[in-house]
């Protein structure tokens, strides 16, 4: 009798000590599904943090900007800005040129021998960036598909030739901030019917308007470099800037 009251109570605390052990074992089970839970949460957080910080960096979205990422470039000599050359692997239209392109700032765009745009008849609309700071001879030569074009503040130079042929521009603003227009620039921009000279030019090549048909109206400042200059050639088409 005496030994099976001794089991029993052993059976018992065995008992207990197996239902303690489970409940312990459910705690820390119970514990470690918290701790996962909160760094799934966590994770998920980091990634729509991250979704959104993508999200504002690529807008607003430029479809344009996109297509010119395959534009053909080379270094400058300075080693940190580069220029265009030519149209690379871009379906040309309507697009942006970007300000930079793998690190190397867009500082001019075709030069002699580069032809960046050369005969580019498709090409209705462009965007120049203001870290442009020279068109090269050439650049958009028969660009004949283009009708209107924004020079930025940053551009100082326009070499000759730059707009030869451009037969649908109707419309070209020259920022103050251009000093050097080279020759022939908008030879043969049939379309174009007037244009104003900004008294910042101080340097002009020859012929700059043969072959503008239905130009009417060259303006500048009287007594300015570019009235001097051009009253010899198209004296009947000066107008005077108020």
């Amino acid at each position: 009798m005496r030994k099976k009251v001794i089991s029993a109570i052993v059976l018992a605390i065995l008992s207990f000590s197996l239902v303690a052990c489970a409940n312990d074992v459910a705690k820390d089970n119970d514990g470690k599904g918290d701790t996962n839970n909160e760094a799934v949460t966590d994770g998920r957080n980091e990634e729509n943090i991250s979704d959104q910080n993508e999200d504002v960096v690529k807008e607003p979205y430029n479809p344009k900007y996109e297509l010119a990422e395959g534009l053909e470039y080379k270094v400058n000599e300075d080693g940190t800005s580069c220029t265009i050359t030519g149209i690379g692997t871009c379906e040309l239209n309507e697009f942006s040129i970007p300000e930079e392109i793998d690190g190397y700032s867009v500082t001019i765009i075709g030069e002699r021998g580069t032809y960046a745009f050369y005969n580019c008849s498709g090409l209705t609309s462009i965007e120049i960036p203001n870290s442009v700071t020279k068109i090269g001879r050439c650049a958009f030569y028969n660009c004949s598909g283009l009708t209107s074009i924004e020079i930025p503040d940053s551009v100082t130079s326009i070499d000759s030739e730059a707009f030869y042929g451009c037969s649908g521009l109707t419309s070209i603003e020259i920022p103050n901030s251009v000093t050097s227009l080279g020759s022939g620039v908008f030879w043969d921009c049939s379309s174009l019917t007037s244009i104003e000279i900004p008294d910042s030019v101080t340097s002009i090549g020859f012929d700059l308007f043969t072959g503008c048909s239905e130009l009417t109206s060259i303006k500048v400042s009287s007594g300015s470099i570019a009235e001097n200059f051009l009253k010899s050639q198209y004296g009947d088409k000066i107008e005077y800037i108020d």
